[in-house]
């Protein structure tokens, strides 16, 4: 390429005036973005805002825009940004429970209050998930290819809740290492040969088993309640009795919760999720109606 010349495929350019042309003095180059430029620009704009990354990835393919379809490629979940908040568990005689709510906040704004987050996996194992909920649909799409796969063998076997655990264990894991982590924490929860089983895994794949568990906010405002009344023979009312009064205080002290809960059965006749409810609350406590009753201070 002689020199002072635009390069293949530059923009369009034009040499910087009132300087002339010199055989000693290289030519430089000041850039004008064309109509068509411009006009791919807002084109682009739009139909991310229309359309999303689907129709944005075939623009790109179209216009044959390889750096712009890299730079996509590269596209990852570096924070959340639409999130779910606390997950319940506790085991009981006959079963498992799984509680949360059906908010998907967008930062701070209450924007979905519809999501369920308590999923069905088969007919002995249910996964409940905080964190971002699009990385929780990624999860559920691998745990229903696990599932589609048993049902095309139909040789009567199924993933059993354990195993379910440790694959997302893994999956988790493996993501963490790859510097793209999967921002949820999830919780398992089945029955199976006779015996509950109830887990959680995080998102760098820590994880571990118990008789109760919970993720995010919850682990500070409901487990104590769990610690102090659970019992490993407890009914089934019992056991909704004590799961509504943990889903009560994370209401009452979670900003990220709403009054829409939804409750996951698993026992040896299979898995129930409910319909979303709301819960009786009492907000004349003296600490609600005065919060600043009895803070030190001067103001």
């Amino acid at each position: 390429m002689d020199e002072g010349s635009a390069p293949p495929g530059a923009p369009t350019c034009q040499p910087a005036k009132p300087s002339p042309p010199s055989t000693t003095q290289p030519q430089h180059y000041y850039c004008l973005p064309t109509r068509s430029n411009r006009q791919q620009s807002t084109d682009l704009k739009l139909l991310v805002l229309g359309c999303g990354l689907v129709a944005l990835h075939t623009w790109l393919v179209h216009h044959n825009a390889g750096a712009q379809l890299h730079m996509l490629h590269m596209v990852q979940v570096w924070y959340p940004y639409v999130t779910g908040t606390s997950v319940l568990g506790i085991t009981y005689k006959d079963g498992v429970l799984l509680a949360s709510d059906t908010l998907g906040a967008y930062g701070s704004t209450k924007r979905y209050k519809s999501f369920e987050r308590l999923r069905k996996v088969n007919d002995v194992c249910v996964v409940g998930a905080s964190g971002e909920l699009s990385d929780f649909q990624y999860i559920m799409r691998l745990l229903e290819e696990l599932s589609d796969d048993d049902f095309c063998m139909d040789d009567g076997h199924h993933l059993k809740p354990h195993e379910v655990h440790s694959y997302l264990c893994r999956v988790l894991y493996n993501r963490r290492n790859k510097m793209d982590p999967l921002w949820n924490s999830l919780v398992v929860g089945g029955f199976y040969g006779g015996k509950p089983f109830l887990g959680t895994v995080g998102m760098i794949g820590t994880n571990y088993t118990d008789d109760h568990v919970a993720t995010g906010f919850g682990n500070h405002l409901a487990r104590p309640l769990m610690r102090e009344k659970h019992r490993p023979d407890m009914s089934e009312e019992e056991a909704t009795a004590l799961m509504h009064d943990c889903l009560k205080v994370c209401y009452y002290r979670d900003k990220n919760s709403i009054n829409k809960f939804q409750l996951a059965k698993v026992t040896a006749e299979g898995v129930t999720v409910s319909e979303p409810f709301a819960l009786e609350t009492n907000w004349n406590y003296t600490l609600f109606a005065n919060p600043a009753a009895n803070a030190p201070g001067t103001w």
